[in-house]
């Protein structure tokens, strides 16, 4: 694991010993910011999105996409075609994901952290963007 993923890791560790699944707090700081997205996953029960949340978290902690390619690949056409999901969906859950994790680190959270965290993210919200169609 490189340091960031380290960090990343570390900090999961923390709001899990602190406030347990988050995941129903991350989903809706990004239903707040992103209808559009509350719309397309209502058919989906919370085992659903916790399992979702699961493999966001894996890919969180990942160094080098190239290793997921096709998972990516697969996961990014399915909600595409199936679930009409759009690349700026992924921006507003990301930022839900980085809230959420400064809200339970409180006083932990540092410019350090959010620098890692707002890299990570992006980083991870670029490789599912770029396998999106083009128009």
């Amino acid at each position: 694991m490189s340091s960031k993923d380290d960090v990343i890791a570390e900090s999961l560790s923390l709001v899990a010993e602190r406030a347990g699944d988050v995941t129903s707090v991350i989903y809706e700081k990004y239903f707040m910011r992103c209808p559009s997205a509350e719309e397309v996953m209502s058919h989906l029960d919370a085992q659903v999105l916790g399992k979702m949340m699961e493999e966001v978290y894996r890919l969180l902690m990942v160094n080098d996409y190239e290793s997921e390619n096709d998972y990516l690949n697969w996961e990014v056409s399915n909600h595409e075609t199936a679930y009409n999901v759009e690349p700026h969906m992924y921006e507003g859950f990301f930022s839900a994901v980085i809230d959420s994790v400064r809200e339970v680190m409180g006083s932990q959270w540092t410019p350090a952290l959010e620098r890692v965290w707002e890299s990570k993210c992006e980083e991870l919200r670029s490789e599912i963007a770029r396998r999106f169609s083009v128009d």
